[in-house]
């Protein structure tokens, strides 16, 4: 939100109609039959009533699901050029995978220690981080082995980089 907050060529409407209208004709009718179960929401039924005609994106991220969010956050960083927010959105899928595995409660320390072959990649800024809080190349490369160790690392650092750190300003540190 805070790149969005910040750019004065984006309005609050347009870049939510712009996401819709990339979208195939298919995904356009599920992103929608999801917004319209916004109006039977406890919590939801009275912003998704007053915006029919059009949803501004601060309403949109909320009622929208991680899944979605995630392919909206895909969409702005290309729209926005911006190879940072490329970068994030391949670690926020996943953080998508250890989300769902605790909201569907799967047993996410099974197999936790165990070598597994993945496709999960492991950015070198996630493995500079790994390594500040002291973990040296053999460490590393002996715990990064297994997919759901991996996954569970960048759930951390992106809690890190994007949560904590909006709790490191000087007057949360005063207060």
């Amino acid at each position: 939100m805070k790149m969005f907050t910040e750019n004065p060529k984006e309005d609050g409407y347009s870049i939510v109609e712009d996401y819709m209208s990339s979208l195939y004709n298919d995904d356009r009718k599920i992103l929608i039959a999801e917004l319209e179960r916004l109006k039977d929401g406890k919590y939801s039924r009275e912003s998704a009533a007053k915006y029919t005609g059009g949803m501004p994106i601060w309403v949109f991220v909320e009622g929208i699901t991680f899944g979605t969010l995630l392919r909206f956050y895909r969409f702005c960083a290309k729209r926005w050029g911006s190879r940072e927010m490329q970068k994030e959105h391949h670690l926020l899928c996943r953080v998508k995978s250890v989300r769902n595995a605790c909201a569907h409660s799967n047993s996410i320390l099974d197999g936790i220690t165990g070598k597994s072959f993945d496709n999960v990649l492991l950015l070198e800024e996630v493995s500079k981080a790994i390594e500040a809080v002291g973990f040296n190349k053999r460490a590393r490369r002996s715990n990064m082995c297994n997919a759901k160790m991996k996954e569970i690392v960048i759930t951390a650092y992106m809690y890190k980089k994007f949560l904590y750190r909006n709790y490191q300003c000087d007057e949360c540190v005063n207060d």
